[in-house]
C-alpha cells in the first residue's frame, strides 16, 4: 500500500496527526464518549492486529486506529476525571484554602500573581487534604509573599470569570486547560497567615530562582527602562515591565511573537552556545552534550513555559539524530516532538500557543522549498544578487510560510490578516538574534570588568531604540493589518485548505481547489450582502454604566453610549474595543451619547482616538465636565459630524430602519442646574423600529422625563427595553412600564457596584408583570438579532 510506504517515511507525523485528532474528538464529545466502550473497542483492535500481524493492511489500519483512541483516551482522562483529592476543591463550603506559592508573577504598577499549590481546604474549622491549584491575586493586599512559603488565605476560591463580551480572552477555558478553576483576589481587609517559608523545591529555591534574580540584577544594572523590560521578555520571559503601547504596536505589525519567549530564541540560543563552544574547539559530539544539557537547565529557569519545552524538545530530539549518525527529517523531528508533548500533556493541542508553534514550524518546513521555486531568484552572478537571495528574498520566504501557515489561527484568535508582517519580520527577526547575542554575552560576561560592558549595554540600547522606533513607525503604515469579523468554523477550514493548495500551486489539481475555494468565498460574500436584512444588538458588559452596539442590514452601525472612564480604567478600550474587533468593525456611523455622564460617555475618548467616527449625535445640555468637553474637542479636531438631537429628530441609517428621538425638548436640555438628576433626566430617548420589531433607549431617564413621555401613549410599546438609570428607584415608574410593555427588560450594571443597582422595587415590578429581564452584571453582553419579524436571543459563548 502507498500509505504504508508514507507511513515508514514520516512515521512520527502520522502518529501526531492521529493522536492529534483523538484529542479534538474527545474535546468535542467531551463526557459523551464512554471510556469503557473505547477501553474495550481498543482491546478488540489489539486483539485483531494480533491475529492479522501477517496481513499488512490489516494489521497497519487496526495500528492506526488504535492510536487515534489512544488519543481519545489520553485526553479524557487528563480532561475531565478529577481525583477525590481534586474534588475536595470544589465544596462550595470552603472557609479558607492553605498551601505552598510555587511560582511569583511581578507585574510593575500592577498587583502581583501568585499560583498557590492548594494542600488543605478548611471546612466548618475541619481540615481536609486536597490538591489543586489556585491564582492567588494581591489586588490591595499590603504582604508580598515568595516562593516556597506556606500560606492560609481566609476566603472562598472563586471560579475564574467567563468573557463578558463577544471578542474577549476566554481566562476561565485557558486556566482550566492550564488545571487551574479557582482564583482569589486578596483585599486590604483580607486576613492571610504565613506559615513557615522555604518549602519549596531546593533546586528551584536555590540555583534557579537565585540565577533568574541575577540575571535581572545584571539587566538593571546595565539597561534602563524599555531596554531592559524587552531584554527581560526575551531571556526570561518576563513581559511584566513591557509598555503598553509598544506592545500595541508589535501586535499590530504581526511580530509580537518575537517579545514573547519563544522556538525562535531557544534556536538563537543554541546558535550562540554552538558558536561558542566551536572558538572553544570542543568535539562535536561533546559540543551537542552541553547545548542539550543548557536547554534543561534554561527551561527550569523560565519555569518550563510551554514555548521553551516545545523548541527544547525539537533542539534534543534534532541534536539526538545527529548524535546517533542517523539524521531524519526535519518534520518527522517536528512531529516527534509534538507527540511528546501531547501523550504528557493532551492539553496543550488545545491552546493557541501549541497551534501556533507547530503551525509555524509545519509551515517553514513543508512551504519553505515549495514556494522558493515559485518566486523568482537571481542567479547569484554578482555580490548584490547574492546578498539580495541571501538577506531579503530568503528571510521574506521564509517569514510568508510562518504567516501564510498560522493564517487561520491569526483570523480565527483575532479576526485579522497580518499583512505588515510579511515585511517586519525581515529586519525584527535578525535584530532579535543581535540583541539575544549582544545581551547573553553581556550576561556572562558581567564579571569580567576589563571588558567594555557599558560599550555592550549601549549598542544593546541602540538597537532596541531602533527596532522599537521602526515597528513603531511601521504600524502606522496603512494595510498593515486588515481586520475582519470573526470567522465561522466552516471558514476556518477552508482558508486552512486554501494555504495547503498556495503552498502546492505547482500542482494542476491544487490550482482548481484553490480556484473553488476563492469562488466560494466570494459567493458567500455576495449572498450576504444581498440576503443579509438582520439586525443585530449587543449590549455590552462595560460594568457600571451603558454601552450598546447596533449593526443595520445595510452595514452600518451605531455605537450608544460606551462605558465609564477613570483613573487606570477605560472601558471603551477595556470591553467596547473587543467587541468592535470581534464583529470586524472599523468605522463608528453614528456614536451615540445618552446624556454626559462619564459612566456613558467616558469610553468615547479612546473611541474617537482609535476609530473613524462619522457622526456624534448628543442632545443640547452644555454639561461642565472635563470629560464632556474633551471629547467635543476631539470630535471637532477629528472632522466628526456633530448632531444635536431632541424630541421629535428621525434619524434614518437604513431604509428599513428608522431611530425616534423621543426625548428630551428644550425644557431638559437648557436647565441651569448641573444636579445629578437633572442630567440624567437631559438624556436621550430613542425608539427603533425594525420592521414588527422594536427596542426603546432610555440612557439614565428617571420619572420626571418618564412622566413626560407617557403622552407618546402605545407608540411607546417596544419588544425590548434598556432599563434607565442602571435599574435605580428613581427610573421604571409603574405608568410607564405598562405604556412599554417589554418582552425583555435589559438591565446594564456593574457587579456589586456602590450604588446597589438594580434596586429590588424595581426589579420586582418586572418580576409581578411577567416581563423577563437580564442584568448584565450576571450574564454578561447580550446579543439579539432581528429579521423585522421576530426577535432572537443569540448565544455568543
Amino acid at each position: 500500500m502507498n500509505l504504508i510506504k508514507q507511513f515508514h517515511a514520516l512515521p512520527s507525523l502520522y502518529l501526531f496527526l492521529l493522536i492529534a485528532g483523538g484529542i479534538s474528538t474527545a474535546w468535542l464529545l467531551g463526557k459523551a464518549l464512554n471510556p469503557l466502550y473505547l477501553l474495550i473497542a481498543s482491546i478488540l483492535l489489539l486483539l485483531f492486529a494480533a491475529i492479522n500481524y501477517k496481513k499488512d493492511s490489516r494489521f497497519f489500519i487496526s495500528v492506526l486506529i488504535l492510536f487515534f483512541l489512544a488519543g481519545i483516551l489520553r485526553a479524557w482522562f487528563a480532561l475531565f476525571p478529577f481525583t477525590p483529592q481534586e474534588n475536595t476543591l470544589f465544596n462550595p463550603n470552603i472557609s479558607a484554602v492553605q498551601g505552598t506559592i510555587e511560582e511569583v508573577k511581578t507585574r510593575p504598577g500592577k498587583a502581583d500573581i501568585y499560583l498557590l499549590h492548594c494542600e488543605k481546604i478548611i471546612i466548618k474549622n475541619r481540615a481536609l487534604a486536597t490538591d489543586g491549584y489556585l491564582i492567588v491575586n494581591q489586588g490591595k493586599f499590603p504582604g508580598k509573599f515568595h516562593y516556597g512559603d506556606v500560606i492560609r488565605i481566609k476566603g472562598k476560591p472563586q471560579y475564574a470569570p467567563l468573557p463578558t463580551n463577544p471578542g474577549e480572552f476566554n481566562y476561565k477555558r485557558y486556566l482550566a486547560l492550564n488545571d487551574r478553576f479557582f482564583q482569589i483576589r486578596l483585599t486590604k481587609e483580607s486576613e492571610v497567615v504565613q506559615i513557615f517559608s522555604g518549602k519549596g523545591n531546593w533546586l528551584q529555591s536555590k540555583v534557579f530562582n537565585k540565577a533568574r534574580d541575577f540575571i535581572k540584577n545584571i539587566i538593571d544594572n546595565y539597561l534602563e527602562g524599555q531596554s531592559a523590560a524587552i531584554v527581560k521578555a526575551l531571556i526570561l520571559g518576563d513581559r511584566g515591565g513591557l509598555d503598553k503601547g509598544v506592545m500595541t504596536d508589535f501586535q499590530k505589525t504581526g511580530v509580537i511573537h518575537v517579545l514573547a519567549i519563544s522556538g525562535l530564541h531557544v534556536a538563537y540560543i543554541a546558535m550562540f552556545l554552538q558558536f561558542i563552544l566551536s572558538v572553544l574547539r570542543i568535539p562535536k559530539k561533546v559540543n551537542m552534550a552541553l547545548i542539550v544539557l543548557f536547554l534543561v537547565f534554561f527551561l527550569a529557569l523560565v519555569n518550563f513555559k510551554a514555548p521553551v519545552v516545545r523548541a527544547s524538545l525539537m533542539m534534543s530530539f534534532y541534536y539526538l539524530a545527529q548524535f546517533s549518525g542517523r539524521p531524519q527529517k526535519s518534520i518527522n523531528i517536528v512531529a516527534l516532538a509534538g507527540l511528546v508533548i501531547l501523550l504528557v500533556r493532551p492539553e496543550e493541542l488545545l491552546l493557541p500557543g501549541f497551534q501556533y508553534s507547530f503551525a509555524a514550524v509545519f509551515g517553514l518546513i513543508y512551504g519553505n522549498t515549495k514556494l522558493s521555486a515559485l518566486l523568482p531568484k537571481f542567479y547569484a552572478d554578482s555580490r548584490p544578487k547574492r546578498y539580495f537571495n541571501k538577506f531579503i528574498r530568503e528571510p521574506f520566504i521564509a517569514s510568508f510560510c510562518a504567516i501564510l501557515a498560522t493564517l487561520p489561527l491569526t483570523w480565527y484568535y483575532f479576526g485579522s490578516f497580518q499583512i505588515g508582517a510579511l515585511i517586519a519580520n525581515i529586519f525584527v527577526i535578525p535584530l532579535i538574534g543581535v540583541i539575544l547575542f549582544l545581551s547573553i554575552f553581556l550576561i556572562l560576561a558581567s564579571g569580567l570588568t576589563f571588558l567594555p560592558l557599558s560599550g555592550i549595554a549601549f549598542i544593546i540600547t541602540f538597537l532596541i531604540d531602533s527596532m522599537v522606533f521602526l515597528v513603531g513607525a511601521f504600524s502606522k503604515f496603512p494595510l498593515i493589518q486588515i481586520k475582519t469579523a470573526h470567522p465561522a468554523m466552516l471558514y476556518v477550514i477552508l482558508i486552512s485548505m486554501a494555504v495547503f493548495f498556495i503552498f502546492n500551486l505547482k500542482v494542476q489539481k491544487a490550482r482548481l481547489a484553490l480556484l473553488a475555494i476563492l469562488s466560494f468565498f466570494i459567493l458567500s460574500f455576495l449572498v450576504g450582502i444581498i440576503a443579509e436584512n438582520k439586525l443585530r444588538i449587543t449590549y455590552i458588559h462595560v460594568g457600571q454604566g451603558d454601552a450598546a452596539l447596533l449593526e443595520f442590514p445595510n452595514g452600518k452601525n451605531a455605537l450608544i453610549d460606551a462605558g465609564n472612564k477613570g483613573f487606570g480604567f477605560d472601558a471603551g478600550e477595556r470591553f467596547v474595543n473587543p467587541v468592535l474587533k470581534y464583529y470586524g468593525i472599523s468605522r463608528i456611523n453614528y456614536l451615540i451619547g445618552s446624556h454626559p455622564h462619564s459612566d456613558h460617555i467616558g469610553g468615547f475618548e479612546y473611541i474617537l482616538a482609535n476609530y473613524m467616527v462619522d457622526t456624534l449625535v448628543i442632545n443640547e445640555f452644555k454639561a461642565k465636565s472635563k470629560i464632556y468637553k474633551r471629547i467635543l474637542k476631539t470630535a471637532k479636531e477629528n472632522k466628526v459630524f456633530i448632531k444635536y438631537a431632541d424630541e421629535g429628530d428621525i434619524i434614518i441609517p437604513d431604509k428599513r430602519m428608522r431611530i425616534y428621538v423621543l426625548h428630551p425638548d428644550t425644557t431638559f436640555e437648557r436647565n441651569d442646574s448641573h444636579a445629578g438628576h437633572t442630567i440624567n433626566n437631559s438624556s436621550l430617548v430613542f425608539k427603533i423600529l425594525h420592521g414588527k420589531n422594536s427596542l426603546l433607549f432610555t440612557g439614565d431617564a428617571e420619572f420626571e422625563s418618564e412622566r413626560v413621555m407617557l403622552s407618546y401613549g402605545s407608540f411607546l410599546d417596544s419588544d425590548i427595553l434598556k432599563v434607565g438609570h442602571h435599574g435605580s428607584k428613581t427610573s421604571s415608574g409603574d405608568d410607564f412600564i405598562d405604556l412599554v410593555k417589554p418582552d425583555i427588560a435589559v438591565i446594564s450594571v456593574g457587579r456589586k457596584n456602590k450604588f446597589k443597582h438594580p434596586a429590588p422595587l424595581t426589579l420586582a415590578k418586572f418580576k409581578n408583570r411577567g416581563i423577563k429581564f437580564y442584568r448584565t452584571d450576571q450574564v454578561g453582553a447580550l446579543v439579539f438579532e432581528s429579521d423585522g419579524q421576530k426577535l432572537e436571543r443569540i448565544n455568543w459563548r
